[in-house]
């Protein structure tokens, strides 16, 4: 059972957990729970693992006006409104 749960693992690319692992052994008419496939998993070492595809966030390649650094990290202020650029 072990090895089965080993080779329908590596199939998937270490990427199906216990739940979709119990449905490819029904259809190979191995009946188990998900809860004791889960079990045997946990003592393989295998956890289900997604990648995420890298996706990129920042564009500074752009043409829009840059704020000014009013600040100019200097967040101290005596009152209201000191700091708002006026």
């Amino acid at each position: 059972m072990k090895d089965r749960i080993l080779e329908l693992f590596k199939e998937s690319r270490e990427i199906y957990g216990s739940c979709r692992l119990q449905k490819m052994l029904e259809r190979e008419n191995l009946f188990y729970s998900r809860s004791y496939v889960a079990v045997l998993m946990r003592e393989l070492g295998l956890k289900s693992v997604l990648k995420r595809k890298f996706v990129v966030t920042t564009n500074s390649n752009h043409t829009y006006p840059i704020a000014k650094n009013i600040l100019n990290r200097n967040f101290e202020s005596n009152s209201i409104d000191e700091k708002m650029g006026v």
